[in-house]
């Protein structure tokens, strides 16, 4: 029986190169790193069952890049069928395995993009490649530990949602200043305005009572539902109400929110408001009402590059349509955006949404 090998090419971008290995389904693997794409090697090999070789290569010195090929070649049993991914890694490294192996037998050329498709490179075949959100976290040197399924929240906890909509309306500055807390985890002190605007929380009933005072008119509202600490405080109940329409959209998968990356030292690295698995990427999603500083959308493209990798989806939606300099700020960081106030009589705000998302999903990112 012939033996299985294969070969990857390993840089930054390390989901690609455990697609192709997952696709190839080999009896052993060589990864090809520089000294620089050592610590990525290692979480490919973590995360794979096959036997693996890890090889360093230099990144541009063609004449020792061939030199260490040509050790391969020769060491390759003509009966072993050998398999190639050429998606990361140098450029000098691909264009050298491709010229030294192209129109050989039992040889498979391929490439992965960044929609999870591998492409055969000698037949233009392609085939769809597996796609696992764990992993790609792991394989990315993030791990995501700590978040809240979708399917955690109740039909108590979505009907809420308009009811809290309805008091904020009477005084989002007082609302805001009432909800804001720096951590859930922390027992919830009852606060109480110069305005007269309040919100107390019982415990024992976990319920809130709200009552906010403008100069017009005044409103009150008792706020219970199983999750309510979690909903009403820092406007997670909109984070919910943009996850609920989200979960309507065919291609999810599945939906986690107030994501948490930990660090060194298990101090949190940054919160992603929602992450949706679309079956072959991530979609990362950004949530706000308002939003005042345009700095947070370069933090927030920052933490999917790093957290997602270059094929991964990034949104801004906001309750607000958004000023000229934030719009600006999306398209030089290649975030959608999106308001639930875009007026449209004769679309939803729902299927204006997922056209948009439909829209962008297949779409290369640049590198």
């Amino acid at each position: 029986m012939a033996t299985k090998l294969h070969i990857s090419l390993v840089g930054g971008q390390t989901a690609p190169v455990y697609q192709g290995i997952v696709y190839a389904n080999p009896d052993k693997v060589i990864l090809i790193h520089s000294s620089d794409t050592l610590e990525q090697a290692m979480r490919i090999k973590s995360e794979i069952a096959f036997a693996v070789d890890l090889q360093e290569y230099d990144p541009v010195d063609i004449n020792k890049i061939f030199k260490k090929i040509d050790t391969i070649s020769q060491n390759i049993d003509v009966k072993t069928e050998l398999s190639i991914n050429l998606s990361s890694g140098t450029k000098p490294w691909a264009l050298a395995f491709y010229s030294k192996f192209v129109g050989k037998g039992n040889v498979a050329l391929f490439y992965v993009d960044q929609n999870a498709t591998i492409w055969d490179l000698v037949n233009r075949n392609k085939h769809k490649g597996v796609f696992d959100m764990d992993a790609q976290f792991r394989l990315y040197g993030n791990p995501l530990v700590k978040y809240i399924p979708f399917n955690d929240y109740t039909k108590d906890d979505f009907a809420i949602i308009d009811k809290i909509k309805a008091i904020r309306k009477c005084n989002t500055k007082d609302f805001f200043e009432l909800t804001k807390v720096n951590n859930l985890n922390s027992v919830f002190k009852n606060k109480y305005l110069k305005t007269g605007s309040y919100l107390k929380y019982n415990k024992k009933n976990n319920t809130f009572e709200m009552y906010l005072k403008s100069t017009k008119f005044t409103k009150s509202s008792s706020l219970s539902s199983p999750n309510i600490y979690k909903i009403l405080l820092n406007t997670t109940w909109f984070e919910l109400e943009v996850a609920k329409v989200i979960s309507k959209w065919e291609k999810i998968k599945d939906l986690r929110l107030n994501c948490v990356f930990p660090s060194k030292g298990n101090l949190n690295k940054n919160e992603i408001d929602i992450i949706a698995d679309l079956g072959f990427k991530l979609l990362f999603i950004e949530c706000k009402t308002n939003l005042f500083d345009t700095t947070d959308i370069d933090k927030f493209a920052s933490a999917v590059r790093n957290y997602g990798g270059m094929a991964s989806k990034s949104i801004l939606i906001t309750q607000s349509p958004l000023k000229p300099k934030a719009i600006e700020k999306c398209k030089d960081n290649g975030v959608m955006y999106f308001s639930f106030q875009n007026n449209n009589t004769f679309i939803t705000s729902e299927k204006m949404l997922f056209t948009l998302l439909e829209s962008e999903l297949l779409n290369i990112n640049p590198k």
